[in-house]
């Protein structure tokens, strides 16, 4: 929670989406405070939300669903999926792990994208095949800390990515990276 605090210092917010879950503690209470000083409006997020960003661009909400209320904060995460037209371009499923995508694998959420940002940096529950074959990405981007002490990505992770044939992009090994949106095709630059 605390990246938030930089980019609500700095950057002219329009709205606020959440899960609806208050990070305990000081971090709440200067989330809260950032957002009321700055009057953004707060919207409460699940599954089925979605928001029109203009130019055929969308930005849905696959998770949490209904009856996802009993999950961890990390099964809890919002799942968001970004699209132009009827293809999916980003996903991005936050710190989402096994329960949480089981629920989404379940609920047979469109999970389809050209680029998945792998989830929870790439921790051993973090990805299935079934999860893998269902988004079917060009790439995986692994947003992970270089000598992190968890030891992220994980070996079966790895591997598994290596069966999928996707281009992986490592943070830890590329850089820093972008994404590029073409026609209806998503790509990602990386910047080492």
């Amino acid at each position: 929670v605390r990246g938030l605090f930089h980019v609500l210092e700095r950057c002219r917010v329009k709205a606020f989406a959440s899960n609806g879950r208050r990070p305990k503690g000081e971090d709440g209470d200067r989330l809260d405070e950032l957002l009321k000083g700055a009057g953004i409006p707060v919207m409460i997020w699940a599954a089925g939300s979605r928001l029109d960003l203009g130019g055929g661009f969308w930005l849905e909400c696959l998770h949490p669903g209904p009856g996802d209320q009993g999950f961890s904060s990390n099964d809890f995460s919002l799942v968001l999926r970004l699209g132009r037209g009827e293809q999916g371009l980003v996903l991005i499923p936050g710190d989402v792990q096994g329960p949480g995508i089981d629920s989404l694998l379940a609920r047979e959420a469109r999970l389809q994208a050209d680029v998945l940002i792998l989830p929870h940096h790439g921790s051993k529950g973090s990805s299935s095949m079934e999860f893998l074959e269902s988004v079917k990405p060009d790439i995986c981007v692994i947003s992970s800390g270089e000598y992190n002490r968890f030891g992220f990505p994980h070996d079966q992770v790895l591997r598994r990515l290596q069966v999928t044939g996707s281009r992986v992009v490592r943070i830890d090994r590329h850089g820093a990276v972008r994404f590029t949106i073409c026609g209806n095709r998503a790509d990602v630059m990386t910047f080492h």
